[in-house]
């Protein structure tokens, strides 16, 4: 899996209540019911991701077009091709500025476990003082490369304001 527009990545629960991994465009199948992810933050996060690059690469000319896809919608095929246009910016491997990469250089940068994406994860003072008696550390020791770039977005889109994500996370994950 090396794109998160092209690639299938994401999990969904379909109509005969099985998961299975299919590509972002599946979202116009009509066997497909909702996402099926591991955690409630991934899911609200896969909808802002998929209503994000709707209104990107679908963005309609009148308001009206909005009610005509929801009566007609269009086809898998249809919508793949259509996000292939921001498919450039959805890598998550390979060269060049990768899925949500800070292309300023990292000064001082090491890396933490990749349970650091998660939201609810203690913060660096937390653990130095050995406070984190509620939500404990140490509870994710890997991620699927999927399931880290879903974790990476989560945060990104939920931290607090004046708190990037990319100051807190240096994560590196294998694959």
């Amino acid at each position: 899996m090396n794109n998160l527009v092209q690639d299938p990545w994401l999990y969904y629960r379909l109509r005969d209540n099985s998961i299975t991994q299919l590509p972002l465009s599946a979202i116009a199948n009509p066997d497909v019911v909702d996402f099926a992810l591991p955690r409630a933050d991934f899911y609200g996060a896969a909808y802002q991701f998929t209503i994000s690059l709707l209104q990107t690469c679908c963005s309609p000319e009148e308001g009206e077009d909005w009610y005509n896809w929801y009566e007609s919608p269009p086809s898998e095929q249809a919508l793949s091709e259509t996000f292939s246009k921001a498919a450039h910016a959805f890598n998550l491997f390979g060269d060049g500025p990768l899925f949500m990469q800070d292309l300023e250089p990292l000064q001082s940068a090491g890396t933490q476990n990749v349970n650091t994406l998660l939201i609810e994860t203690p913060g660096d003072n937390t653990l130095k003082n050995n406070v984190d008696h509620f939500i404990k550390r140490g509870q994710v020791e890997a991620m699927s490369p999927e399931m880290a770039a879903l974790a990476l977005f989560t945060l990104q889109i939920n931290a607090p304001a004046g708190a990037l994500a990319t100051e807190r996370v240096y994560a590196v994950v294998d694959h």
